[in-house]
């Protein structure tokens, strides 16, 4: 999406892809434009109702919401907003929440030992979480899904350790 810079090419690129609503490829480029930061407000309107969950969540996750979008995203009760400030504060990558890798259980967990301060050391909580699924067995799915999270952690050494261990799960 790098190359789409203008408000014109957003607005282009949503009345093509509005069509096809249903389509995975229409999902995608929705999604897409849901992260882009300058789609415009009256796009992301429709994008959060003709969108899927991991639409809506992206645009929850944006930086700064108008207020009616801000109530839409809290009243569809997409995402459990404590949870959802739990991570902007841990800095994890919204991508935890689109890919489904940030259950309740593991919120609550962390919430428990959380003390205030604890986000200066954000990445403790980020590696905790990979290790939490690790306990847990995940399926193919998720340690693909959790494989991709360690490439977008902005800690690369801890992000690099997690990935040791996923790898070696993935072999089993």
């Amino acid at each position: 999406m790098s190359a789409v810079s203008t408000l014109s090419d957003i607005n282009n690129i949503f009345h093509l892809a509005y069509p096809t609503a249903t389509r995975a490829l229409s999902l995608c480029v929705f999604s897409e434009l849901a992260e882009h930061p300058n789609t415009p407000d009256d796009i992301l309107q429709s994008l959060f109702i003709l969108g899927d969950k991991g639409c809506q969540e992206s645009i929850a996750l944006r930086e700064s919401l108008s207020p009616s979008l801000l109530q839409k995203c809290l009243s569809a009760e997409i995402i459990h907003p404590p949870r959802f400030a739990f991570l902007k504060l841990m800095q994890f990558p919204s991508e935890w929440l689109t890919l489904d890798m940030y259950p309740m259980v593991l919120f609550s967990e962390q919430m428990r030992i959380y003390e205030k301060g604890d986000e200066e050391g954000s990445e403790h909580y980020r590696y905790g979480a990979f290790h939490w699924w690790l306990k847990n067995h995940p399926t193919a799915i998720q340690l693909s899904n959790l494989l991709q999270l360690t490439y977008l952690d902005k800690d690369e050494l801890m992000a690099g350790d997690a990935r040791s261990y996923i790898i070696n799960a993935i072999k089993e």
